[in-house]
């Protein structure tokens, strides 16, 4: 996307930040391994509730060291993938230092804005799977370690990693999905359902006056409430000079489904539909008009 493109979908999202609160979908069931390596930590609890770890006697791992604990059954985490999870992460027979458990939020982020152990030490694995990380410093926080944490130079750092979900940057929603409306007048929308869509406004349209949200095309999964919901953008402003999409640039967002939020119109709508929403001018940005796959709850 253009610098102008950025702006539109930054302003009309509010807020970009990956963070959540608990995703409403259905991996299947998983299957219970046993552990393969006695010089691994002992993860205490069952999948999706915040774990305990005993560590043993030995020294950590000098390498990254990656224990499928569950094994899931659902789609693989590509590298480039924003992944969904659960996870907490403790120092080395150290302090706990992070856990989504506590916080009640899951981590939804590309894989490359995290440590680098996280992409080598998740990439093929499956959704559902709760994973045990043991990253060095090479693959973690480094010499440095990460001020204002408990996390010091040289240190070896540990995740324990329930993996929700995955998509890549051309995630689409349900290609299934029932088509059930229509855009008004002089609002024209291209692609099916489970294709990345675009969206024009044609000259002299009226803009809107109020925000609306019509469902396109109508997915079967579980029913959004408000918080949040991971999405694909496809959006253009009224006088369509900054068209724009994030199937083109950083793939599935999360926004706010709260009441007065720019999307708020996606409540009560399925996960894996299509909606079109229209947001009137606002505070010195342009009309809306923009395309919305909803991909999951956060």
């Amino acid at each position: 996307m253009r610098r102008t493109t950025v702006a539109l979908v930054g302003l009309i999202v509010a807020s970009l930040a990956l963070a959540g609160c608990t995703l409403a979908s259905t991996t299947g069931i998983a299957t219970p391994l046993p552990s393969g390596d006695a010089a691994l930590p002992e993860v205490v609890g069952a999948p999706d509730v915040e774990p305990t770890l005993r560590f043993p006697s030995t020294p950590p791992p000098t390498q990254l060291a990656s224990e499928v604990l569950v094994e899931g059954h659902g789609a693989t985490v590509r590298a480039n993938d924003l992944v969904v999870a659960n996870y907490l992460g403790q120092v080395w027979d150290g302090p706990v230092f992070d856990s989504s458990y506590a916080r009640g939020e899951v981590l939804a982020a590309h894989l490359s804005t995290l440590v680098p152990g996280w992409a080598d030490g998740l990439t093929g694995r499956t959704v559902g799977s709760r994973v045990l990380l043991s990253v060095p410093p090479s693959e973690g926080y480094g010499t440095v370690g990460k001020p204002g944490s408990p996390i010091g130079g040289n240190d070896t750092i540990v995740f324990v990693v329930d993996l929700l979900g995955t998509f890549g940057t051309a995630a689409c929603g349900d290609p299934t999905a029932t088509r059930t409306g229509s855009p008004p007048d002089g609002v024209v929308v291209s692609g099916s359902p489970g294709a990345p869509p675009s969206i024009r406004v044609t000259e002299d349209t009226p803009e809107p006056s109020t925000p609306s949200a019509t469902v396109l095309a109508r997915g079967s999964g579980a029913t959004l409430v408000p918080g949040t919901a991971l999405v694909q953008i496809a959006a253009t402003d009224w006088a369509g000079k900054n068209p724009g999409s994030t199937w083109n640039d950083s793939g599935p967002i999360q926004v706010s489904t709260r009441d007065g939020a720019p999307y708020a119109g996606l409540g009560a709508v399925p996960v894996g539909s299509r909606v079109l929403v229209l947001l009137p001018a606002s505070a010195g940005v342009p009309a809306v008009a923009s395309v919305v796959d909803v991909l999951a709850q956060t």
